[in-house]
């Protein structure tokens, strides 16, 4: 057997790769994600929250004080935490996210076996920034 051989068609590697994610996007735990997502960028105060968490998390990196419990900094980014717990949106999209993260860690484990590699570990970005 030739190298041209064991090598699949990449046309049809291409087809098999869109069918799929499509198949894949149109999972209910994907859709809805994706409607997760567009409820929080609807509603201004989980916006309005994550802004605030992300501003308060920045000055307690910079304060240097995440083992410090008393500081203002870290009792900021607590009591922001849990508005955030008792935000109906973000918790919709914080249970989304987990369940999404579940999936395809367990879609992953699927793919593997008939794979023989791991199929997240190859398909990540080959610098740290997707890591």
């Amino acid at each position: 057997m030739n190298s041209e051989q064991a090598l699949p068609d990449r046309t049809e590697v291409r087809r098999v790769a869109r069918s799929f994610a499509t198949a894949v996007a149109d999972t209910p735990v994907v859709v809805e994600y994706g409607g997760a997502i567009e409820a929080v960028r609807a509603d201004e105060t989980a916006m309005k929250l994550l802004r605030q968490i992300d501003q308060a998390r920045r000055a307690l990196n910079v304060a240097g004080a995440w083992n410090n419990d008393g500081s203002p900094e870290r009792q900021r980014v607590t009591e922001l935490e849990q508005a955030m717990q008792h935000h109906v949106t973000l918790q919709r999209f914080f249970t989304a996210q987990n369940e999404l993260v579940e999936r395809m860690r367990a879609l992953n484990i699927e793919l593997n076996e008939p794979l023989g590699f791991d199929f997240a570990a190859m398909a990540r970005p080959a610098c740290a920034c997707g890591a």
